[in-house]
Parts: structure tokens; sequence; C-alpha cells
């Protein structure tokens, strides 16, 4: 009989770990995209002085349909000082949020400097236009050691639900 290494036994063991008890992770991290229904990425500015982020802008529209998800994915990163809140979808009643969920994009979000995107999910409840706001922390809360005046404030997405 032939005795199984220990570095091999404790990978069997979390194996079968894994497998009664499950795994939860990000859906983006994990790989599973079909919650997030189709994906909307916001464009990325840079900090060139010879062009100007503007402050507060407006996208879209977004089109989908009723009972359909969609996501708009923030480039979120603490050392760019973009850190992105969403606003309750309005009017109400068009959409409903789904949940957020990350996926690394710099090797290692929890590293000094490390960025990431922030996925946001939401579902069109019935045909009409909504808007959702996203806020960055850093653009918006003066009494904060992130604060600076030229950072983005604001981004409004447009919403068609059909």
């Amino acid at each position: 009989m032939r005795s199984i290494s220990t570095p091999s036994r404790l990978l069997a063991c979390a194996a079968v770990l894994l497998m009664v008890t499950g795994c939860d992770s990000d859906d983006a991290t994990s790989g599973n995209t079909q919650s997030l229904g189709t994906v909307h990425r916001d464009r990325i500015f840079t900090n060139d002085p010879n062009h100007p982020t503007p402050q507060n802008r407006t996208e879209g529209p977004i089109e989908t349909e009723h009972g359909k998800r969609f996501s708009i994915a923030m480039l979120e990163n603490a050392s760019a000082r973009l850190e992105w809140s969403a606003s309750d979808p309005q009017p109400a009643g068009y959409l409903k949020a789904a949940g957020t969920s990350t996926e690394d994009t710099s090797g290692n979000k929890h590293a000094v400097g490390g960025g990431y995107t922030l996925y946001f999910t939401f579902q069109g409840t019935k045909p009409g236009t909504a808007r959702i706001v996203f806020t960055n922390y850093c653009g918006t809360h003066k009494n904060t050691g992130c604060y600076s005046p030229t950072l983005q404030n604001t981004v409004t997405y447009r919403i068609t639900i059909h």
C-alpha cells in the first residue's frame, strides 16, 4: 500500500472541504460573468493637466431590456483617488440594483497603489428611462484626506429600458 505525502493529503482534504461546503467568491473574480449581464466599461480619464477631466459628465444612453441585467464597470484605485458609489436609480421603479462585485485589474487589489474594477449590477424592471449617478468620494467630500478640487465628482449614466 502506497502512502500519500503530507502536501498531497492537505490538497486532497482542501478539495473535499470545498466540495462539501461550497466556496463564496465575487462573480467577476471567479470568472462567472453571467450574473453581470452586459458589461459597460466607464471611460478612464488620466490626470493629464493638458487634457483636464470633466468633473461632472454624462454617459449613455445604455440600452437594455426589462428583466435583463447589465453592469457598469468603474475603475477603483485609492492611490488615484477614485472611490465610487452609486445612487439609487431615478426615477424609482425602472431599475433595481442587483449588487456589486470586483475584479482585480492590477495584480493585487490589496497592494498599495493597486487598482481594480468595481461592477455595479442593475436589472431593468419596466420600460422607460432612468439615470444612475456615480459619485467619487475623493472628489466630493472636502473633509477627507483624499479630496482634490480637480478630481472627477460625478458620472451620470442614462439608461433606456425596452
